[in-house]
């Protein structure tokens, strides 16, 4: 019966992978020092701009789904932090530290607080149509790039890594809820390699 479920709403099987990919990030590392990172603040339902167009690489061209290049091959990044304005059924903004690595052109970028139960983790580049997942103020939210989200660097080098995304149209959940959350991100992030 649950196959037969997950079958019928592909959305939610991604939804869920995501979710125990945050739930994981969260309790396993990140950010414990709670005057480092910024906390969730609640705010007004922010607009964002529409997320149905291409997502296009430092390098110029347009790239979609499986086609997103990363601007740099391998490396490593010690630091970073992100940005994201929340908007849809719930609004508010975050700001956290985080860290990534570059391995075969495929980026894993992880940003989390683990005091303010807040985490961006954005998974894209290779052969790998990449996707993005949220957790903040008790929602969970996520998406693909190439569907709901779109992705831009804007610099990529083995020092730093810059970017911008933008998800419009995501389903989410709520820890105190179980009615369905439309979500709606956009944000930018930096990563370096130095201290």
């Amino acid at each position: 019966m649950e196959h037969r479920a997950i079958r019928q709403h592909p959305g939610t099987a991604i939804l869920s992978v995501l979710a125990v990919l945050t739930l994981v990030t969260i309790t396993g590392c990140g950010s414990s020092d709670s005057t480092s990172s910024g906390a969730t603040t609640p705010g007004p339902a922010a607009t964002t701009e529409e997320a149905s167009g291409a997502t296009t690489p430092v390098a110029g061209g347009e790239t979609t789904g499986a086609d997103i290049a990363v601007p740099v091959t391998d490396a490593s990044y010690a630091k970073g932090r992100v940005h994201v304005e929340f908007g849809g059924d719930s609004g508010g903004a975050v700001e956290i530290d985080g860290e990534g690595t570059v391995i075969g052109g495929f980026a894993n970028i992880v940003f989390s607080d683990t005091n303010s139960q807040a985490s961006v983790i954005i998974g894209v580049g290779g052969d790998q149509p990449g996707a993005v997942a949220f957790m903040w103020d008790g929602i969970t939210s996520g998406g693909e790039f190439g569907k709901e989200c779109t992705i831009t660097f804007s610099k990529g080098d083995q020092t730093t890594l810059e970017g911008e995304f933008s998800c419009k149209g995501m389903s989410g959940v709520k820890a105190t809820s179980t009615d369905a959350q439309h979500v709606d991100a956009h944000g930018t992030f930096t990563l370096t390699a130095g201290p």
